[in-house]
């Protein structure tokens, strides 16, 4: 008998039920044993994808309520459960997909198959989780659980992205020392392709430069302020800048992360009661070792990225 694991992913409280129920469904009749395990956040199925496993199949939603830049939340976990050498099906609830466009996500996603909510044929369904779960390589690692037993081949640490997270600095011409310093500290980052930096210093010559600007604000899913009190004091950085970075950090597409750079009056601002770097939002300048505090900002950034991107 082979105790087999599966992991059902998905926010909508009816669909869960559904979909649990058609997993238990394709068990009948089996001499296996099946546990199945529901949840409805991205976060905490990546952490019983990664922590309380081996599993034997993933079945989640696509999309699953995404509330970062370029995050797709359920390839990502599709991604993550293929490194673990877990098959996945993927299901989703976005109305009108034609048939190309199912054999996209299928490509896309390299999934063992894809389920559109909007004609879900529930016995299909259970039949390929049937398929999937009965089949020899599932059964034989399911049923091998002796302690002699070697471990599944599976990696332990997450995969690197091949596309670098687009980070934009919003700051004071009158601080580019300063910002040119928080550079060196992240071209690790850069080096290790987990980041890459744009400021109006990239703009070449002969390009219209709000709109490159504005652009790389739209593409960015990090923006720093680097807070000074002649950012505060620019009505480009204040108004323009800040506003277009707070519109997407409240909407969910970007993470917007003030550096407090020097000393200013900034805690009443939009952006005040966001988590400041470095730690306890101490001004860099006031540090007795600016190296210390710059490198402070890089771990906070770099940790940022690990929860959007999932990068180590």
């Amino acid at each position: 008998m082979a105790i087999l694991k599966v992991l059902v992913v998905e926010d909508h409280e009816d669909w869960q039920e559904i979909l649990a129920a058609y997993v238990d469904q394709a068990m009948q009749n089996s001499s296996n044993v099946c546990h199945t395990r529901v949840v409805n956040t991205f976060t905490n199925a990546w952490t019983m994808l990664n922590e309380e496993g081996p599993w034997d199949l993933l079945v989640t939603d696509i999309g699953l309520g995404a509330v970062r830049p370029g995050q797709n939340l359920g390839k990502r976990l599709v991604e993550r459960a293929r490194y673990l050498h877990v098959p996945s099906i993927v299901v989703s609830g976005t109305p009108g997909l034609t048939k190309q466009e199912v054999r996209d996500i299928l490509l896309e996603y390299q999934a063992a198959d894809f389920f559109d909510k909007f004609a879900f044929d529930g016995e299909k369904f259970s039949q390929k989780v049937r398929t999937i779960l009965h089949s020899p390589k599932t059964l034989t690692d399911a049923s091998d659980t002796s302690e002699s037993a070697p471990a599944r081949d599976r990696p332990t640490t997450t995969p690197q992205l091949s596309a670098p997270l687009e980070i934009f600095f919003s700051y004071a011409h009158e601080d580019e020392a300063l910002r040119d310093k928080l550079i060196k500290q992240l071209r690790l980052l850069e080096r290790q392709r987990i980041i890459t930096g744009w400021s109006d210093r990239c703009i070449t010559a002969g390009t219209e430069w709000m709109g490159q600007i504005s652009s790389h604000l739209q593409s960015a899913g990090i923006i720093l302020l680097l807070i000074s009190s002649d950012f505060i004091a620019s009505d480009y950085c204040y108004d323009l800048e800040l506003s277009q970075a707070m519109e997407r950090h409240n909407a969910g597409k970007a993470r917007v992360i003030p550096v407090i750079l020097r000393p200013a009056d900034w805690q009443t601002a939009p952006f005040g009661k966001l988590q400041a770097l470095p730690k306890n939002g101490k001004p860099i300048t006031t540090w007795a070792n600016e190296d210390e505090a710059f490198l402070d900002v890089a771990q906070g950034i770099r940790r940022a990225v690990q929860e959007i991107t999932f990068v180590p």
